[in-house]
């Protein structure tokens, strides 16, 4: 019997993160007692299985786990594990971050035609650079943050038109890794050198005044979308740090609001914008927007977009009655409608070309 495998780790800067995603999704499905085998893949990009995996603390020692791998087997690719071979109906894929999360891995499912949730590797590429996904918002109309994109090789001149303060992020990371406000040139300078050992590009932002952060999670395909709340993240004019996501969170960000308590016009206007990317970027399953507003101004723009949410967002959905069950079950039917589709294509173009370059031979 194929089971649903849920896919996650990987050798990226979020990889705890991952796991973290892949806990929670894995304990609900464990207590809806829905069956699925766990596929963790480790830093080194080694992959393991068993039940071992449904418990934390078994992390830090990775002896209790059991070493796997897909292979060619019976015409298809199945992943084996000692004596075992599971057929994979669909590859939940629970990753964050460059390296996984950016269509590295929906690539690695799609080579060996097994369906996979989230959107296609192009969409998820374009997604996850700041910069590219920045170009095509304001090309559809979307207001985004002015900024400047640099690389190690190029000089860290500031271009006209940008002022202190300023905020640099690593190009292609998410969970706000290497991102800080810098006040003047010497923290500017300063912390590029930090960014830059994240990685190979950054971009540097304007800063939005009057700060706050406002998301928005879509859940479809390009035909249907369920709209989640509005989230209100922070209740302070600051940008939000790794340190304050994931580890302050709990004591000091802990006033975030959803719905979040904004006028109707904003509500539209949020959820008009994310629908429009949504589609633009031909993006599928669940998907989370994020929003810088300028209260003062009322201003309000697309900060990022994030293909593979942590926790899949399930929260933003829960007002609606939307369980974490419900969301896998809705991207598991999309990523099998997805593949279908796929199945119906043309990938083979018969020419003479082999047959000319034979007789000349």
């Amino acid at each position: 019997m194929k089971k649903v495998a849920v896919v996650y780790g990987g050798d990226s800067l979020e990889h705890d993160i991952s796991i973290v995603t892949s806990l929670f999704v894995m304990e609900e499905l464990t207590k809806h007692k829905i069956s699925f085998i766990p596929i963790y893949i480790s830093h080194e990009n080694i992959f393991y299985t068993g039940k071992a995996l449904l418990n934390k603390d078994n992390y830090e020692n990775k002896n209790k786990f059991i070493k796997g791998e897909f292979i060619f087997h019976h015409g298809y690719y199945q992943f084996k594990y000692g004596f075992h071979y599971e057929d994979i109906d669909v590859a939940l894929l629970c990753f964050h971050g460059a390296g996984t999360e950016d269509g590295t891995l929906k690539a690695l499912f799609d080579f060996m035609h097994i369906p996979s949730t989230s959107s296609s590797v192009i969409s998820s590429a374009l997604i996850q650079d700041k910069y590219y996904s920045k170009i095509i918002l304001r090309n559809l109309g979307i207001p985004v943050v002015d900024c400047f994109k640099l690389s190690k090789a190029q000089d860290i001149v500031i271009p006209e038109g940008f002022d202190f303060p300023l905020v640099i992020k690593p190009s292609h990371l998410g969970s706000s890794i290497g991102v800080k406000k810098v006040n003047n040139y010497d923290e500017y300078q300063s912390h590029l050198n930090t960014a830059f050992e994240y990685d190979e590009e950054v971009i540097v932002e304007k800063v939005v005044p009057n700060l706050k952060e406002l998301n928005i999670a879509i859940l479809g395909d390009n035909n249907m979308q369920i709209i989640s709340d509005i989230e209100l993240v922070n209740m302070e004019d600051k940008i939000l740090t790794f340190k304050d996501k994931y580890e302050l969170f709990q004591s000091k960000y802990s006033g975030h609001i959803i719905p979040a308590k904004i006028t109707k016009n904003l509500q539209n206007e949020i959820k008009e914008y994310a629908t429009k990317a949504f589609k633009e970027f031909n993006c599928l399953g669940v998907v989370r927007f994020d929003f810088l507003y300028d209260t003062k101004n009322k201003k309000l723009y697309l900060n990022e977009i994030n293909s593979i949410p942590g926790s899949l967002s399930y929260y933003l959905f829960k007002n609606q009655k939307i369980t974490m069950v419900d969301i896998v079950n809705k991207l598991c039917d999309i990523a099998r409608k997805e593949y279908n589709h796929k199945r119906t294509l043309i990938t083979n173009y018969e020419c003479s070309s082999l047959k000319t370059i034979a007789m000349k031979k």
